[in-house]
C-alpha cells in the first residue's frame, strides 16, 4: 500500500473506535512520535555529552542522588555572604 492509501485505511478505522480505544490509539501515536523526536536529539548531542548523561543516569539506579533541598543548603553554607 501506498502512504497515501495507509492514511486513507487508517482515517476509516480511527473513524470506527469507540472514544476511549480512540484515546489509546492517539496516545500510542503521539508516543512513537515523541519517542522518535527523542532520539533525534539524542543522536544530536556529542558523545561527550551523552556519556554524561548515562553516567548520571546510572548514578541515579545506584541512589548516589541528592535532594534539590539538601543541594541549596551546601551550595547556601559554601556561597552566602558572611557577615
Amino acid at each position: 500500500m501506498s502512504t497515501l492509501e495507509l492514511k486513507k485505511d487508517l482515517k476509516k478505522k480511527i473513524d470506527l473506535l469507540t472514544p476511549n480505544k480512540f484515546k489509546k490509539v492517539y496516545g500510542s501515536i503521539v508516543n512513537t512520535m515523541n519517542t522518535e523526536m527523542e532520539l533525534d536529539e539524542w543522536m544530536g548531542l556529542g558523545a561527550g555529552e551523552r556519556s554524561a548523561i548515562e553516567k548520571g543516569l546510572l548514578q541515579a539506579e545506584q541512589g548516589k542522588i541528592h535532594s534539590h533541598n539538601h543541594v541549596m543548603k551546601e551550595l547556601f553554607k559554601k556561597y552566602a555572604p558572611k557577615g
